[in-house]
């Protein structure tokens, strides 16, 4: 299919009409609404503009095919093979954001952005996108998607602490892990998702 229009740095609308939502991946936002741009959310737009715009692509779907605002949602190839969601992850322009069933990729992307970080390319530049230590933590980030690092200091079943934050596995998700991949007390970790 052939893209027409690029929304932000992980959407766009092909010629047909048909609204894609790259999957595994989130850029930051571009300025809407009453909303000012994310840093880097203009420089990811102008890159899966510079990346796809006018040029016929390859979807790959996996198990949920569409999401909440009805927009399909895909891993992106070029006819070269390059994969697009990867890309924009190595180059620090996205962040891994999966939702299960949806997991196809999921390895790849993981290495691909602590790669990114390890390099500080883009989003790992900013204060916003920054690996937050456990003892950091306050009521200001509520709200926030974020990635969080700590020592678990206790451990409940599908529920674990580090620092001030109580990271738990959710009723409808525990279908994908075993009690046994849960971390064990001591151990060092990074947790990623929205901090409530």
């Amino acid at each position: 299919m052939t893209v027409n229009t690029v929304f932000d740095g992980d959407t766009f609308r092909t010629i047909a009409g048909e609204k894609i939502r790259l999957l595994g991946i989130n850029c930051p936002e571009v300025a809407h609404d009453r909303q000012a741009a994310q840093p880097y959310g203009n420089e990811a737009k102008r890159r899966l503009e510079s990346l796809i715009a006018g040029k016929t692509v390859r979807l790959q779907l996996d198990s949920d095919k569409k999401d909440k605002y009805g927009r399909t949602l895909a891993h992106i190839y070029l006819r070269n093979g390059a994969w697009i969601n990867e890309y924009l992850v190595r180059e620090g322009l996205a962040h891994v954001y999966t939702f299960m069933p949806n997991h196809r990729g999921t390895e790849q992307l993981l290495k691909a952005e602590r790669l990114a970080r390890n390099n500080m390319a883009g989003i790992w530049k900013s204060a916003d996108f920054r690996i937050l230590d456990s003892h950091e933590l306050t009521p200001r980030f509520i709200g926030q998607f974020r990635l969080v690092s700590g020592t678990v200091q206790s451990v409940q079943p599908w529920r674990f602490n580090i620092a001030k934050l109580s990271v738990s596995v959710p009723r409808k998700h525990r279908q994908w892990f075993t009690p046994a991949q849960l971390p064990q007390i001591g151990e060092q970790v990074i947790v990623r998702g929205s901090i409530r």
